[in-house]
C-alpha cells in the first residue's frame, strides 16, 4: 500500500504623550507596515482545577500506582475528545504512561503500548464517525503519545520553525546540516477517501532519532485498523534539546 504524502501575536503599539498641561493627545496609529513590539499581551489567567478534576486525577494515580509515590496529570492537546479524558501517569520507577478515563463509571485503561485499548478508546470518539480529514491531526497526536510515548515531537514544518533559535543545539549529534532536519519535518500526511483514512508522520524522539508512524482505519464506524512504527534515523542523529 502506498502512503500519500507561530501563531503571530499582534501586539498593540500605543503611542501616547502627556502634555505639560491639559488632556493627553489621542493615540496615533502606527504607519502602515511598521513593526510593533512595545506592548505586551496580557497573559492568560491560570485555569484552576475543580475539586472533581483533582479527585479524578488522584483516583487515576491510585489505580495505576497503588501506594507508591507518583501522580496523574491531565494530558494537554486533547480538547477535541468527545468522550473521556487522558492522563499522563508517572511513578517512582515506571516511565510516564498515557491512560484513558472513558467516563460513565468505567475503569481507567492503560493506552501506552496497548494497541487494542487504543483502538477501543478511539472508537468512542465523534459518535463513532470521523467528522472529516482535519480530525486526523488530533488522532495522529493520540497515536504518537500512545505508541511512541510522551517524549519526542511530531516533525512538522511549524515545529521546525519554532526551533529556529535552537538549531545549534539540535545539530550537536551526527547531523550538522539544518536542511536535513527541515527535510524530516515534513508534517502530518493524511488522507480520507471513500471510507478509509490514512496517516503518516515523522517523530523526532527523545534520543535524537527519527521514527515514522503509519496508521490507517475506517471513517464509519470510526476505527483504527493498523499502526506501525519504522526507523528513519537512528538515535543520536540529532540532539533533542527539549526538556519534559
Amino acid at each position: 500500500m502506498k502512503w500519500p504524502a507561530c501563531s503571530i501575536v499582534l501586539m498593540a503599539h500605543v503611542v501616547g504623550g502627556c502634555a505639560s498641561r491639559g488632556a493627553p493627545p489621542p493615540a496615533r496609529p502606527d504607519p502602515p507596515g511598521q513593526a510593533t513590539n512595545q506592548a505586551v499581551a496580557p497573559s492568560a489567567p491560570e485555569v484552576q482545577a475543580s475539586p472533581e478534576e483533582i479527585a479524578e486525577s488522584e483516583a487515576v494515580a491510585r489505580h495505576f500506582l497503588g501506594d507508591r509515590r507518583g501522580a496523574a496529570q491531565k494530558a494537554g492537546a486533547y480538547g477535541w475528545l468527545t468522550v473521556g479524558r487522558l492522563y499522563w501517569v508517572t511513578g517512582p520507577v515506571e516511565p510516564t504512561r498515557l491512560v484513558a478515563v472513558p467516563g460513565e463509571g468505567r475503569t481507567p485503561v492503560l493506552l501506552t503500548g496497548d494497541i487494542a485499548a487504543l483502538k477501543s478508546f478511539l472508537a468512542l470518539q465523534f459518535d463513532g464517525r470521523l467528522p472529516g480529514v482535519d480530525a486526523l491531526n488530533g488522532i495522529a497526536q493520540l497515536v504518537k503519545d500512545a505508541i511512541v510515548g510522551k517524549g519526542g515531537s511530531i516533525a512538522t514544518p511549524e515545529f521546525f520553525r519554532s526551533q529556529h533559535d535552537a538549531l545549534g543545539e539540535w545539530l550537536k549529534g551526527r547531523a550538522r546540516d539544518p536542511a536535513e532536519l527541515e527535510r524530516l519535518c515534513s508534517g502530518i500526511r493524511s488522507s480520507l477517501g471513500k471510507n478509509e483514512w490514512t496517516l503518516e508522520f515523522n517523530v523526532i524522539n527523545g534520543a535524537g532519532g527519527v521514527d515514522v508512524v503509519r496508521a490507517s482505519g475506517t471513517a464509519s464506524p470510526l476505527a483504527l485498523r493498523n499502526v506501525s512504527v519504522g526507523l528513519v534515523k537512528a538515535r543520536g542523529e540529532f540532539r533533542y534539546p527539549i526538556e519534559g
